[in-house]
């Protein structure tokens, strides 16, 4: 939707405008995305959330750059969701266990921690495995 503006649009015109700032913010999020992507497990926590927030604005960006029956069909919007999505997973699940030792550390939590722990786990295979396919589809490997 966004490169049709600039398709019909004369070259100083605000649709052109819009589309060519589409374009270069559509860039620094894939920059920004492709530098943290081979160090991803080794961010701290807010580089991880900073990681997660530069994905959703490039999700975001796509989508508004796609037709609406496309955006079904598009690999790279899916990639994107599916890393944003399994990187907020795995964020809500580090919250979960900070809020359960805050709050409810006494010998009846330990099944409930345990199980944290192994959603845990296989929540960094799901990221492993969303971002090799996100850098895939960008041809970054």
């Amino acid at each position: 939707m966004l490169t049709a503006l600039a398709k019909v649009a004369e070259p100083d015109t605000a649709p052109a405008r819009l589309a060519k700032r589409a374009r270069k913010l559509e860039r620094r999020y894939q920059a920004a995305v492709r530098k943290a992507l081979p160090r991803y497990s080794e961010l701290s926590a807010t580089d991880q959330h900073e990681f997660r927030r530069t994905l959703r604005w490039w999700r975001y960006l796509r989508e508004l750059g796609l037709r609406r029956k496309r955006q079904a069909r598009d690999t790279l919007l899916a990639a994107l969701i599916a890393a944003q999505e399994t990187t907020g997973d795995r964020q809500n699940l580090a919250l979960t266990v900070t809020a359960l030792r805050r709050h409810w550390s006494g010998p009846q939590s330990a099944p409930l921690r345990g199980q944290l722990r192994r959603e845990q786990a296989e929540q960094v295979a799901k990221i492993r495995n969303s971002i090799e396919v996100l850098a895939r589809r960008c041809k970054w490997r």
